[in-house]
């Protein structure tokens, strides 16, 4: 098995005809685009988060060769509906970010959406604020590509239900939280605690509908249909295997390849993109937590992708 640094990086294509070789490589996620996240209990996701929220933070690139480095540096926004910003401070310590420092610069912004009260009017309204700072032209100006909008994460969707949110407002707060991010070309990354489910959405248990939640079945679908890509994090279940799983990824509807006839318009700065990560199946991604955090080795190889 091959050792990576990363479960999740991509390639863009050239965006000018002049420069047909000058392809980006990047573990930042496309702009406009929506991953879901699925875990367990004993498999839980966020080392996976605090990788992808310390790149967008503290971004080390990767371009090599034809490849040229896309500046990745970028806002993050954590709508935290389960864990405190004090956790997440603890985690990114450990990574060798500073919240403090950050959230001085305006890069990072924790909103507390922990409260029974709090209605999805009232939490888009504070999403929106925070996706749009005052300071929002010496933000742009900062990066060498203005078009790479924040890095949203939302911890968790299914604790939002728990609370006691009807499932049909959960949805339309997605929703409206989906077109936020088209509308800044961010990124939003979705956390869905899938015990509920099965041992794995992918591959249910022919004992699930003994613990199955219709609700949260329901929830998973409508999420899925509206992400770009899915990330299933699952854990071995071996003897010995305490801290090891699996991180698959999955094609979103929308990866799903148009019909031949069809002609999608491609987003100017990025033009189209793939996924530098394994297929689903046996050639999955396997993780390791270490105490410097997780390792990841590969097993075959693949691409996903879409036209933006």
């Amino acid at each position: 098995m091959n050792r990576i640094a990363d479960p999740l990086s991509f390639t863009y294509a050239p965006t000018s005809a002049s420069s047909p070789n000058s392809f980006i490589s990047s573990s930042s996620l496309p702009p406009d685009s929506s991953l879901l996240v699925t875990d367990t209990l004993d498999s839980p996701a966020h080392f996976l988060l605090l990788q992808l929220v310390s790149n967008a933070l503290r971004p080390s690139g990767a371009g090599r060769g034809a490849l040229r480095e896309l500046d990745e540096r970028r806002r993050v926004v954590i709508l935290g509906v389960k864990e405190r910003e004090e956790y997440w401070a603890s985690l990114l310590k450990k990574s060798g970010v500073q919240l403090a420092t950050e959230r001085s610069k305006g890069s990072f912004v924790f909103l507390d959406c922990s409260s029974p009260t709090e209605t999805p009017s009232s939490l888009l309204s504070v999403a929106a604020s925070a996706l749009a700072p005052p300071d929002q032209a010496a933000d742009e100006s900062s990066r060498s590509n203005p078009h790479l909008g924040p890095l949203i994460v939302l911890d968790d969707v299914c604790t939002l239900s728990w609370m006691g949110m009807a499932m049909r407002e959960v949805l339309r707060f997605w929703a409206a939280l989906r077109r936020l991010t088209s509308e800044h070309s961010a990124s939003l990354v979705t956390l869905f605690h899938a015990d509920s489910l099965s041992p794995s959405p992918s591959f249910p248990s022919p004992a699930a509908p003994a613990y199955d939640s219709p609700e949260d079945q329901y929830l998973f679908r409508s999420l899925l249909q509206r992400s770009d890509l899915w990330v299933e994090v699952t854990g071995l279940s071996s003897a010995g295997m305490g801290g090891q799983g699996e991180i698959t990824i999955h094609r979103g509807p929308s990866l799903i390849s148009p019909h031949p006839s069809a002609s999608p318009a491609a987003r100017p700065s990025f033009g189209n993109w793939t996924v530098d990560a394994p297929r689903i199946g046996p050639t999955a991604v396997q993780y390791k937590m270490e105490e410097a955090g997780a390792v990841y080795q590969v097993k075959g190889g693949g691409t996903l992708g879409r036209a933006w």
